[in-house]
Formats: structure tokens, sequence, C-alpha cells
């Protein structure tokens, strides 16, 4: 492999530079996208009149698909606008309503370009559930987490683009110098002999002697 990129090692930092480069765009051309959670819960309530919750919990959870749809919804997202103040009010962002199988936790993921709006809104939401009447008796809506403002993007992730793209350079680039070395010579490149000389290729329309011409003394008069 060494011998095949010392060969061709101008292709070999063609291909590196390329496929390096590509990886530093994704990196740093896209604008940053930060995101905030908020988390709020479903809690079955034990009527007076029955031991336990059971039948309580199965209402909570299947409440759960009916949250999620409500967070994802451009309806609740209208609301939301209507109700908040601020460059929120106008900014461009997502609400994705997250939730862990088997669990009555859910959480309303923000993202947005501006850091600085995604909190408050995420937090909007979840005041809008456990404010309002959303649930039925026997269930309430309870905030476990508020939203914070975050420090960091979560994409594009840079370390990750520019690792991946390290690696992924330096192993195209050697197998494009593996299969540069590999390719077939031509008839003129081939070896003729043991001692590397090449093979001579007469040109076309010439006869080549056979030995007893080639031996034979011309008859001079």
């Amino acid at each position: 492999m060494w011998a095949s990129i010392s060969r061709h090692w101008l292709l070999w930092i063609v291909v590196f530079v390329l496929v390096l480069g590509a990886a530093v765009a994704a990196a740093f051309l896209p604008k940053p996208t930060y995101q905030a959670t908020a988390t709020f819960g479903l809690v079955p309530q034990q009527p007076t009149s029955s031991p336990t919750v059971a039948p309580q919990a199965s209402l909570a959870q299947s409440l759960v698909g009916n949250y999620l749809a409500q967070i994802d919804s451009k309806t609740t997202e209208t609301k939301i606008r209507a109700l908040i103040t601020g460059p929120e009010k106008t900014v461009a962002w997502t609400a994705t309503g997250v939730n862990d199988p088997g669990t009555l936790v859910l959480r309303v993921q923000v993202s947005s370009q501006d850091s600085s709006v995604v909190a408050s809104v995420a937090n909007a939401y979840v005041r809008q559930f456990t404010n309002t009447t959303t649930a039925p008796p026997g269930v309430s809506v309870v905030q476990y987490d508020v939203a914070r403002t975050p420090t960091a993007p979560v994409s594009p992730n840079k370390k990750l683009l520019l690792g991946a793209g390290l690696v992924l350079a330096v192993v195209l680039a050697s197998a494009a110098a593996l299969l540069a070395g590999d390719t077939p010579k031509g008839p003129r490149q081939q070896r003729g002999s043991r001692t590397g000389a090449p093979t001579q290729v007469p040109p076309v329309g010439y006869d080549v002697p056979t030995d007893g011409e080639r031996t034979a003394e011309p008859i001079r008069g």
C-alpha cells in the first residue's frame, strides 16, 4: 500500500484535500441550530372511592399520543405564538414532542437558529398544558423540568463531522492510490526481458527478419 501511495502521492493529496474540504464545509457553513427541552408528565389521581389507580393509569397512558400530536400540530403553534411576546412571536422555530415508551413523561423540544428563544417557547408549551384543563378527570398534568437557554448548538456537530471527514479522507485517498497502482500497463510499457529492457515494438508494415536473414552476410559484387 505504501508503495502505491508513494508512486501516486499527488493523487492521494488531491483526494484527501477534496474529501476533508467537504467535511470542513459541512461543519462550518450551515447555520447552527439550538435546542431547549421542557418536561412534563401525566399523573393519575387515585379516586376516593377506589383503592387503586389502575383505571386512571390506563387512561393517562392512552392520552400520551394525544399530547404528542398536540405538541407537533400547527394549531398549537399558532396558540403559543398568540400567547408569547417578544422575538419568539416571529422567529422561526419548531416544536417536537418526545416520549419514552411505557412512561407518562413527555418532553417538548424546541429548535431554532436563535438560541435566545428556544427555552421560553418550550416553557410556554408546558404552561399551555399545565395551566389549562387539557386532561380529563382523574389525570393531572405536572411540569417536571423547565427549559434553559442552551449554550452550545446541537447541530452541526463539528467534532463529529471533522473526525469522520478526516478518517474518510484518508481511506478514500488511500483507495484511490491503490486503484491507480493496480492499473494495467499498455503493451509499450510491458517489460520484455529479465534485464529490465523494454520490448521494442516494430513499426506497422515492417517485416521482422528471420534468424537466417539476421545472420546472412550480404553478397557484395
